[in-house]
């Protein structure tokens, strides 16, 4: 019985001594992983524009393991993800990330760094037209014939505002005749001018005892190369100095705050305060001089930008 007690205990002790060599040589040690890329695209963007950024991360035992992967910007820790990889492979991990100031920045992923440049947001704009008009959509039209010009007030919608258009409702009482179109700024200095014949308009129909002369006269619009106006301007159709020329509609649906007539003394732009019949003529046996009621149908249109929300 001691015998075999004693073979017993012996054979257990070569069982285990056996497995503690075998247990020692694997290796109990945690996975270890490496980070070997880190990549961001795109690397310059505007502010608020996002980014993603990969990091390639390697396992580099025989062991699986999970890896928690920490997302720095300027060494200050932004995100974290943990990822798991098998051993001896290694998995890409993703980030998005977006600034909204502008700068220069440092992304780091554990020994691993890129740099990411941010600039300034440039604001998206769109070109939207608009026409500016003091006359009613539908007005009451009579043509009227002056000694001199016709100017209107007008403020931008905004700015920068950009003038493209002059579109006028008239018609021509003679033959062979010039008018100018004049974009002026609110000194009267003139910032754009052009010389047009007078037949760019119809021949107005002389109908006694019709005031509005609807059939009489037609819009005319007139392309201006881009002038740019950041404050009060002025479109001045030029129809001097003796009558006979273009007869400029009318409306007098509205109160007159922007509309006068012109004329020129040494070659300087005046207005006319006090109208009359001396240097107005009403056509058409339209009789009564309300000045309050003459509002010139002179429009003029432009763009200016709109950002794209």
């Amino acid at each position: 019985m001691e015998v075999n007690k004693i073979g017993f205990n012996l054979f257990w002790a070569i069982i285990l001594f056996i497995t503690g060599i075998l247990y020692g040589c694997v290796d109990q040690s945690p996975a270890k992983f490496e980070v070997l890329g880190l990549n961001i695209v795109p690397n310059e963007v505007e502010a608020g524009q996002n980014v993603v950024i990969t990091a390639t991360i390697k396992n580099m035992s025989n062991r699986d393991g999970n890896y928690k992967a920490i997302l720095k910007v300027n060494d200050w820790e932004t995100e974290n993800k943990t990822l798991s990889i098998i051993g001896n492979g290694s998995s890409d991990i993703t980030f998005n990330l977006s600034e909204n100031a502008p700068g220069d920045y440092q992304v780091t992923v554990e020994n691993m760094s890129a740099n990411l440049r941010v600039k300034e947001k440039k604001p998206s704009f769109t070109l939207k037209q608009v026409e500016l008009k003091w006359d009613s959509e539908n007005p009451y039209k009579y043509l009227v014939s002056v000694d001199g010009g016709y100017l209107v007030k007008f403020e931008p919608p905004t700015t920068p505002f950009t003038i493209n258009k002059v579109t006028l409702f008239g018609a021509r009482g003679s033959v062979n005749r010039k008018f100018d179109i004049e974009i002026l700024d609110e000194n009267h200095n003139i910032l754009y001018k052009v010389t047009l014949p007078d037949t760019k308009f119809p021949m107005g129909e002389y109908t006694p005892g019709n005031e509005s002369m609807r059939e009489g006269g037609k819009w005319v619009a007139i392309d201006i190369p881009d002038v740019a106006v950041s404050n009060t301007f002025y479109i001045h159709m030029w129809n001097g100095p003796k009558y006979g020329g273009i007869h400029m509609g009318a409306d007098a649906n509205a109160i007159n705050e922007h509309s006068s007539i012109t004329t020129r003394y040494d070659d300087k732009l005046q207005i006319i305060e006090e109208w009359g019949m001396a240097n107005l003529c009403l056509c058409w046996s339209f009789e009564k001089c309300d000045q309050s009621k003459v509002n010139w149908m002179i429009r003029t249109a432009g763009t200016y930008p709109e950002p794209i929300k």
